[in-house]
């Protein structure tokens, strides 16, 4: 996946100024940005559901979008993403939520019993599957979103803020179980977080997202860029 000079303003603002980014197969990356910098806007134009005002998206490549075309819809990028609020339904069971949608992608009734199974394990969500949202924690919730985007077996995972409703207790918990996944399936995943202490739980690369462009920087540097927002 390769982002290239994207460039997105809403309502007068602008909120992403050039960026570039590239993840090779199988890479997982972190990236950093405070409040309001654009990173669900960078994950919405790689997921197809934004249009990019420059720039343009590549994935397997292929042009998936540029400068104010969306070329490859979003149900067919072979792209998943985990959103920050759940965006999870609560009439539905955690089941039924992997099983939406899937007999589309998966015409099978076995396979497509298989991926539920195996998604469920990997989300050590297989004793809740029958309950609904309002009944879960928020380490559930945010594991059935994962489990739901990995149903349908994506090449590229984009998780926004995965660990924002999760008490400090299980953060660790949950942070290793989604980086345990990313790897046993051989995912390619965009992680993006506002939180600074976040970063120490996780492995992969780290990027920060600062004045609309992204910067590549260290953990211990991510920490020091932090503190001098703060001071600001």
């Amino acid at each position: 996946m390769s982002a290239k000079g994207l460039e997105f303003s809403r309502g007068g603002r602008r909120i992403l100024a050039g960026v570039d980014l590239a993840l090779g197969a199988r890479e997982a990356r972190v990236l950093v940005g405070a409040s309001g910098s654009g990173k669900t806007t960078l994950l919405r134009l790689i997921a197809g559901l934004e249009v990019p005002d420059r720039g343009r998206v590549v994935l397997d490549g292929v042009v998936a979008s540029e400068a104010g075309v969306i070329r490859v819809p979003p149900h067919r990028r072979g792209v998943a993403m985990v959103f920050q609020d759940g965006a999870l339904w609560s009439h539905m069971s955690v089941e039924a939520h992997l099983r939406f949608g899937l007999d589309a992608r998966v015409p099978q009734r076995k396979a497509r019993d298989l991926a539920v199974e195996e998604s469920l394990e990997l989300a050590g969500l297989s004793d809740r599957r029958r309950e609904r949202p309002g009944h879960l924690s928020g380490g559930e919730r945010q594991r059935l979103g994962l489990a739901r985007a990995l149903v349908h077996g994506p090449r590229l995972l984009l998780l926004d803020e995965p660990l924002a409703h999760v008490d400090l207790r299980a953060r660790l918990d949950l942070a290793r179980a989604v980086l345990r996944v990313i790897e046993s399936r051989g995912i390619t995943a965009l992680w993006v977080t506002h939180r600074p202490d976040d970063v120490p739980l996780t492995n992969p690369a780290v990027s920060v997202l600062a004045r609309g462009r992204i910067e590549d920087r260290s953990p211990g540097e991510v920490a020091v860029w932090f503190a001098s927002l703060e001071k600001v």
